[in-house]
């Protein structure tokens, strides 16, 4: 996938809840919440890629991106919360059209809040068409238990089960299994931590495309003051092994390891408008040469809120 499909489905759907989860609410929770969000912006690519079909084209490109996203939040009692969201994300390249990318995403949890934990029941739903034509679809479904501790900090625990559809290459379909945890630690300048490792077992239609994997992922999060506004900076950092079967089986063999760091201030123009700026670069390590590859992104942005 490129870094739109990374950013909408890695991102959002293998570390799939709200950092909101992560605080107690302190306030009266109200029956039912709405909110929406535009966002769009211009951006270059230095290798426009494919990574979940091993395609990259070693040329760069500049694209525009455009998303919206709506959420509902119905609360009903104190310990219980239903959240609903939809999400429309859409690239589109100035010279490598074939790659345009355009993703819906569905998504709906129920958060029960027991004194101990709090416990969720996930679902999420991905669409994804290349070119205009259909090309993934990303069905993940898990269980959450997360917990307060030491007033600063929290974790959680997550098991998922996860499957893909490729139309055009079915031998990749797959199911897998991913566990995955996460810790939050928050401290008194609003700052925070985010440690996060992913166990993954993924079973394809092709032996050839199992595979194990480890990813282990921290982010930072701090307030800066620039131009007189509160600023947000985020350093990101992903790391990726998978081992594929053929290396355990004793055949050619594969092995991957990916790696991510991203930096992205959000810096916001007024109550309901934000310019955003984020520059990333990968590196794709891999025994598949169609596999192995680096890339650097710089994107300019701005996310309306509604």
């Amino acid at each position: 996938m490129n870094t739109a499909m990374q950013t909408a489905i890695s991102i959002l759907l293998v570390s799939p809840f709200p950092l909101a989860l992560a605080q107690d609410a302190s306030t009266e929770p109200q029956w039912i919440e709405f909110d929406a969000q535009a966002y769009a912006g211009y951006g270059y690519d230095s290798n426009v890629s494919v990574s979940e079909i091993d395609t990259n084209t070693g040329e760069g490109d500049s694209a525009l991106y455009a998303k919206g996203k709506v959420k509902a939040s119905i609360t009903p009692h104190e310990k219980w919360q239903l959240n609903t969201s939809a999400q429309y994300a859409l690239t589109e390249y100035n010279d490598y059209s074939v790659f345009n990318l355009a993703i819906t995403t569905l998504s709906a949890e129920a958060v029960y809040k027991a004194d101990w934990a709090k416990v969720a029941l996930h679902h999420y739903s991905a669409d994804a068409k290349l070119d205009d034509s259909d090309y993934l679809t990303y069905r993940q479904t898990g269980l959450s238990v997360g917990r307060a501790w030491q007033q600063k900090g929290y974790w959680r625990l997550s098991v998922d089960n996860i499957s893909k559809i490729f139309v055009a290459t079915p031998e990749r379909d797959s199911d897998a299994n991913a566990l995955r945890s996460d810790v939050f630690w928050f401290n008194e300048a609003q700052a925070f931590w985010q440690f996060g490792f992913t166990f993954q077992q993924e079973d394809a239609q092709d032996n050839t495309f199992d595979y194990t994997s480890y990813l282990a992922d921290v982010a930072y999060t701090t307030p800066l003051t620039w131009l007189h506004k509160d600023t947000e900076f985020t350093l990101y950092y992903h790391y990726e092994t998978r081992d594929y079967a053929g290396a355990r089986e004793g055949g050619i063999g594969r092995n991957d390891n990916r790696q991510r760091i991203k930096a992205v201030i959000d810096y916001p123009v007024s109550r309901h408008v934000d310019v955003m700026l984020s520059t990333q670069y990968g590196n794709y390590s891999s025994t598949t040469d169609s596999a192995d590859y680096k890339e650097t992104l710089a994107e300019l942005g701005m996310k309306l809120y509604f």
